[in-house]
């Protein structure tokens, strides 16, 4: 159920559904993004009023991401949902928190709960630390969907260390942690078997050693993104090609100066594919009718 995107989320107008409807004993999926403002009872009624609850979507709140910044709020009303999660942990799979003012009590309470997470979005969150997300990460051995973008605590050691939690991770966003390197984009394969998406834009990508010649191959992955890593060179999109064949959608915008020619003759399979030197397919493939990821 998608509640509300743009606009106010108020008790009242919740209680209208729940009372016109039986919807409180059947819904699972619950959708609350871009809201106006968030209060205590806001929080509070849905936790007490929908327990079968297993996808809670309250991302992007106005309160911090609009002009009525009101940290202690939201953060109370987050404070307020960790109480009441008895309600949801046995179904809570999915939980989206992106661009919120989170705390590491909050992220303390989700792992005490031990919810059966399998998607965990905190896409810009700010006021957390690494501390309390390896702990929750520890706690959620179902996970397999993660998005830790700018999430400006993780460097090459701390991926390392969150991969001992992520054995069955099949996507990862850490778009814009700057401080990951070559040494980040192979810890995630080497310990994710089953990862076959990786959003690694505007990192330090291309910094650091490669594997040897012996090289490793990882047929499950399929999707590179990739933008805006200027430290990328041809024998980093060389490697790619050999390391990953079945490789689907490659995104190297403003990643200049680079060739894909073996790109385009080794992956078969590739669909997408965005490069300032897209025009060498005309040479290397000249038969390929290939579309242009675009974002």
């Amino acid at each position: 159920m998608e509640y509300v995107r743009h606009g106010m989320c108020t008790t009242h107008c919740l209680y209208i559904v729940l009372k016109n409807t039986t919807i409180s004993s059947t819904l699972t999926s619950l959708t609350c993004s871009n809201i106006g403002s968030l209060y205590h009872t806001d929080i509070s009624f849905i936790a007490h009023s929908f327990p079968f609850l297993q996808q809670l979507d309250i991302s992007f709140p106005k309160t911090i991401t609009g002009n009525g910044y009101d940290t202690d709020t939201y953060n109370n009303a987050l404070k307020l949902l960790t109480q009441r999660l008895s309600k949801l942990r046995k179904g809570l799979t999915c939980l989206d928190l992106s661009f919120s003012c989170i705390s590491d009590f909050l992220l303390c309470s989700l792992a005490l709960d031990a919810l059966p997470l399998t998607k965990l979005v905190l896409h810009g969150c700010f006021h957390y630390t690494y501390y309390r997300i390896y702990r929750l990460l520890s706690k959620s051995s179902f996970l397999q969907h993660l998005d830790l973008q700018a999430a400006m605590f993780l460097n090459d050691h701390r991926i390392n260390e969150l991969c001992a939690f992520l054995g069955d991770l099949v996507s990862i966003n850490v778009n814009g942690c700057d401080k990951l390197t070559n040494a980040a984009f192979f810890a995630l394969l080497r310990n994710c078997p089953f990862l076959s998406e990786i959003h690694m834009e505007s990192t330090q990508l291309g910094i650091g050693s490669r594997p040897s010649l012996n090289l490793v191959v990882y047929h499950q992955l399929k999707s590179l993104h990739l933008a805006n890593n200027s430290h990328l060179q041809d024998e980093d999109i060389n490697m790619f090609a050999f390391t990953f064949p079945n490789m689907q959608l490659l995104d190297l915008s403003s990643c200049d100066d680079i060739c894909i020619g073996k790109v385009s003759k080794i992956c078969c399979n590739i669909r997408h594919l965005n490069s300032p030197s897209v025009h060498e397919l005309s040479y290397f493939r000249p038969t390929l009718n290939l579309p242009i990821w675009r974002w």
